[in-house]
């Protein structure tokens, strides 16, 4: 399969004969950035019981502030983003940190959202590379929720015309007390990487203790 010009944000192609294997594609990258994420947050937060619910769409202002992470080879990129905003997120540290005695700084809510956006980036690195497709693995950082503006990739940029197929997606971790808004960004530069992703087992669990996020 060729990949050239095949620029999608919907799962629409301009080549007919290629539409399902791609609308595949965008339907498995769905359900492993969804559930990696609802994995990573329920194992620090179990008593809220987030659920992952999608939402259409990438562009535009999320929240207030948000976490990016980036993996990468020569063949594949993915952005990861974790958009928040920080009353809610020390809401939700508020148990924990009362039982350490502790206030919920500003560095404690950028921190762990930073952590939980590394271990979302962690849990997609080992499916990945668990299908022969290593990839390097950014530090997450943190940065103003306006700047979706501009770290983001344009559905008709010429470039992207040039390189390979696209796609991303956002969704929502809903609990009683409010939500994350999380959303992916994948270029495919290789069209071998295709088959090998559709046939990839996603991780179901992880072990709890190794997905602890540390409350300095």
């Amino acid at each position: 399969m060729d990949l050239e010009n095949h620029v999608t944000s919907t799962g629409a192609l301009k080549n007919q004969g290629e539409e399902k294997p791609l609308i595949n594609l965008n339907q498995k990258l769905d359900r492993l950035f969804q559930s990696q994420s609802e994995i990573c947050l329920n194992k620090q937060l179990s008593y809220l019981n987030f659920t992952a619910d999608t939402a259409n769409g990438l562009y535009g202002v999320y929240d207030h502030d948000m976490s990016i992470i980036m993996l990468a080879n020569d063949k594949l990129k993915v952005t990861l983003k974790t958009h928040f905003n920080p009353i809610f997120i020390e809401n939700i540290l508020m148990e924990k940190m009362s039982a350490l005695g502790r206030p919920v700084s500003n560095t404690i809510i950028y921190d762990f959202v930073k952590e939980f956006n590394n271990q979302f980036g962690g849990l997609v690195k080992i499916f990945f590379q668990a299908i022969g497709t290593p990839l390097a693995i950014s530090i997450p950082f943190v940065t103003r929720g306006f700047d979706n503006y501009y770290h983001q990739i344009s559905p008709n940029s010429s470039d992207i015309k040039h390189i390979g197929y696209q796609t991303f997606n956002s969704w929502k971790l809903k609990s009683p007390k409010g939500y994350l808004t999380c959303s992916y960004h994948v270029l495919v530069m290789d069209s071998a990487l295709i088959d090998p992703i559709l046939q990839g087992e996603i991780i179901e669990s992880v072990d709890e203790s190794e997905q602890e996020i540390e409350l300095l």
